[in-house]
């Protein structure tokens, strides 16, 4: 378990990362429980090779649990907390957030990565980068802006690396 104290009483985003096991299936329960017992849960039951990310929106103190018991490898390799508290409203039928959808990605010939994605709204985006993905989110690098192609449909070409083993991209709205 992880005990994680807020000193506001702003709403914040927990996000956590199990990475994908390649010699076994994963089999564990994460939870976010807060002091008055209010709880939310993801339960994994997956074969091998599939990496998890799980996300909460909570206030106030919390505490992380994860649990295999029963099963196997409920294994966390990253955590981040946000570092500013998050604008939030409840959710209603005018103010529901509209994913991103991922509908393409691929490496091109010259080296450069290249992903569109979809979102039913015409906003601006700002695509982020690192290369390690338990870096905080506050020093990810502005790599650009996608491309908007009209019907909500978003395009980014990333310009090709250079003596890195990985990058990793996000894509956020202002």
């Amino acid at each position: 378990s992880l005990g994680i104290h807020v000193s506001d009483t702003n709403f914040h985003y927990l996000t956590v990362f199990s990475p994908a096991n390649s010699s076994d299936s994963k089999k564990f329960t994460l939870s976010l429980a807060s002091a008055n017992i209010t709880s939310s849960a993801f339960t994994v039951n997956e074969s091998i090779g599939y990496s998890d990310v799980f996300q909460f929106l909570f206030r106030g103190d919390v505490t992380l649990w994860s649990d295999a018991a029963g099963g196997t490898n409920g294994i966390i390799q990253a955590v981040f907390f946000d570092d500013a508290p998050v604008t939030y409203l409840p959710p209603t039928t005018n103010n529901l957030a509209k994913p991103i959808v991922l509908t393409g990605a691929t490496m091109l010939g010259n080296g450069a990565f290249q992903f569109s994605f979809s979102n039913d709204v015409s906003s601006s985006f700002t695509v982020t980068s690192a290369t390690n993905l338990a870096t905080p989110l506050s020093q990810w690098t502005v790599v650009g802006q996608p491309t908007y192609l009209g019907s909500g449909l978003f395009l980014f070409t990333s310009l090709p690396a250079t003596n890195e083993p990985q990058r990793f991209y996000r894509v956020r709205s202002p």
